[in-house]
């Protein structure tokens, strides 16, 4: 009963999101931008820049951007809802490199499976995650593919982010530290 409106740069990922809404039978306004220059129609009571898409915007001017932007699209009461990992748990004793087994599934479409290995290397004095995600799959005969993705990724300290917000002209409210809505707090 929302009224919904979707914003992405990838068209692949609006195209699975299409797809996705169309198989549940719901209707959303799906819209390909950058979030740094948002411009659609209407003000929202909620914006939601979810699964650590913010520490995509590498660089402070897009992240002043993006913060602007969603504050121009809120309503009067409108909130911003930031889900971010806490960088306050990073640092330089971090090892310089790890690989991850992060899945192993079946692929919705085919039924072979999909592993997920995620190689972070971590940049501490830069507070960036350089990724390489790899999939391995399976085709029809069994031999192996495997694909690679590369990405960037900004992590925040909490006091940085309120400082962020707060200069874009958003009012930080409350700061959580889970999806259970508990206090923020060292273990976040």
């Amino acid at each position: 009963g929302f009224e919904v409106t979707g914003v992405d740069s990838s068209a692949p990922m609006l195209d699975r999101a299409r797809a996705r809404l169309a198989t549940d039978g719901l209707d959303a306004t799906l819209v390909q931008q950058r979030l740094e220059a948002l411009h659609v129609d209407g003000r929202f009571r909620m914006i939601l820049v979810g699964l650590d898409s913010f520490g995509l915007l590498i660089r402070r001017d897009d992240q002043l951007a993006t913060l602007r932007a969603t504050k121009e699209h809120a309503s009067h009461d409108g909130r911003l809802i930031l889900d971010l990992a806490n960088g306050n748990m990073r640092g330089s004793s971090e090892p310089p490199e790890e690989l991850i087994h992060d899945l192993t599934m079946p692929d919705p479409e085919t039924g072979r499976p999909i592993t997920k290995f995620v190689l972070r290397r971590p940049k501490p004095s830069e507070q960036i995650d350089e990724l390489m995600f790899f999939y391995d799959e399976q085709d029809e005969r069994g031999y192996l593919r495997r694909s690679m993705i590369e990405l960037r990724l900004r992590w925040f300290t909490r006091f940085e982010l309120e400082l962020l917000l707060q200069t874009a002209g958003w009012q930080v409210d409350e700061v959580y530290g889970n999806y259970d809505l508990d206090a923020f707090g060292p273990d976040s």
